[in-house]
């Protein structure tokens, strides 16, 4: 019969380098929310084909919003507001346009980390998918 003994050896870790550790992972988080932020892109003097008349144009930005569920609502004649809700997150943006060209602005948002002109980058896709979705619209018309 065979016995084996097993033995345990504790090694102790400096302070300092646990600091150090610490330090470094803080770091990575630090680096890891921040690279989730860029620069707010907005759309300005996007081209609207020839021919198309105000109601056209108003009716294709709807229905480019209502296919990624934001809720576009006309302010005044050539300028919507539009939402768009997605769990937690809330943005809007103004919509102006003319029989030439339509520009896409930031307005406001709820938990996307805005700040100083810097956004979450979901932000970004999702305005610039509706900004797709109304050329596609405006194409169709």
């Amino acid at each position: 019969m065979m016995l084996t003994v097993e033995t345990t050896r504790t090694v102790s870790f400096p302070a300092r380098a646990a600091a150090a550790c610490l330090v470094l992972l803080a770091a990575l988080f630090a680096s890891a929310g921040a690279q989730a932020l860029e620069a707010i892109r907005d759309f300005e003097d996007a081209p609207i084909p020839d021919g198309l008349k105000m109601e056209q144009i108003k009716k294709a930005i709807i229905r480019a919003g209502a296919k990624r569920n934001w809720i576009i609502r006309e302010s005044t004649p050539g300028s919507m507001e539009g939402i768009l809700n997605v769990r937690k997150h809330m943005v809007k943006v103004a919509i102006s346009y003319d029989r030439s060209s339509y520009s896409i602005t930031y307005v406001d948002s709820v938990n996307m980390k805005y700040k100083g002109g810097l956004i979450h980058r979901k932000y970004n896709a999702w305005v610039q998918n509706l900004n797709t979705d109304i050329q596609t619209n405006l194409l169709l018309e």
